[in-house]
């Protein structure tokens, strides 16, 4: 379920993630309004005809790697 909305300063995207796939690999995960989590999203399709990668964050220096938390932004739960 994803929302996109075109502004002055670029794009808002809001995008909602089912609890039960949070918790699927975080059990003890508590989801609370408020609540700021440090994150990235990523799509990557490197079998296609044309390989390509997309991040919400950029990821800049060194090897591509999506698992950085240098590259990591703010997250926040309603």
């Amino acid at each position: 379920d994803a929302v996109s909305q075109r502004t002055e300063d670029g794009w808002v995207l809001t995008y909602r993630v089912p609890v039960s796939l949070i918790k699927r690999f975080f059990p003890e995960f508590e989801v609370k309004s408020g609540k700021v989590i440090r994150a990235n999203c990523f799509k990557c399709a490197e079998k296609t005809s044309r390989s390509h990668f997309i991040t919400w964050n950029p990821v800049r220096g060194g090897k591509l790697s999506f698992h950085r938390p240098d590259c990591f932004g703010e997250m926040e739960f309603e």
